[in-house]
């Protein structure tokens, strides 16, 4: 551990969209969560790998057990041809001009009162570290007379680190303040990454990469992929 990995700054973030727009930035939470994503797993799992760490009391100069991942990527390096969906497996595929496979990853998709797309789209804006307008109206759960908001960025924000803008509107792939989601059709008809995924998609698409949605159907699956 360094001194950068431990100094923050840490700070709970509250439940309510409308407490969340008072903030200027909505980072992490705590050393633990942050190392979490940055070495591509949920917190429990880095606690798993970790039973003797007080990940309150790190300082820097501590030794603790991570995955061994792929660099993060920082610099733009456009790839990605075309991306490719399955609703019924929760699997985002990304494919280069060749049609080779170059990048795959589970997803969360949308479910009951709000499923994803049916047709291709495509890609139109990406917005790196955006904030994020809360409309009452574009949930089933939430009362349309309920006030809308506009929360600050940062890794817990809705929709992370990155909202890649699909040309359908409202609809979206972006990052997830919770990694452990991710897999299973829950999302408001968006496609939801990890963080860490969502950053390196962003690095390797363009604006025009195609987006298609196929396998609907859920039959077969197990039902822990099901989940709704």
């Amino acid at each position: 551990m360094t001194a950068d990995d431990v100094k923050g700054p840490f700070r709970p973030v509250p439940d309510s969209p409308y407490e969340k727009a008072q903030r200027s930035y909505l980072g992490y939470e705590s050393v633990r969560e942050e190392l979490s994503e940055r070495f591509h797993m949920d917190q429990d799992f880095l606690a798993q790998l970790n039973p003797d760490v007080k990940f309150s009391e790190l300082t820097a100069g501590a030794t603790i057990n991570v995955l061994n991942v792929r660099p993060p990527m920082t610099t733009d390096q456009p790839d990605i041809a075309k991306i490719v969906i399955s609703i019924a497996g929760n699997s985002f595929n990304c494919f280069d001009a060749a049609g080779n496979l170059i990048f795959h990853a589970p997803t969360t998709l949308g479910a009951g009162y709000d499923p994803s797309p049916s047709e291709t789209l495509h890609i139109i804006k990406i917005f790196p570290n955006p904030s994020f307008h809360y409309d009452p109206t574009l949930y089933h759960e939430v009362p349309d007379t309920e006030p809308d908001a506009h929360l600050p960025p940062g890794p817990n924000t809705p929709v992370g680190v990155v909202w890649m803008a699909l040309s359908k509107q409202h609809y979206g792939i972006h990052g997830t303040p919770d990694p452990e989601t991710i897999g299973y059709a829950s999302s408001h008809g968006c496609v939801r990454l990890t963080n860490w995924d969502a950053t390196d998609v962003e690095h390797r698409v363009t604006p025009g990469v195609q987006v298609s949605f196929v396998d609907k159907r859920k039959k077969g699956l197990p039902e822990v992929a099901k989940k709704s």
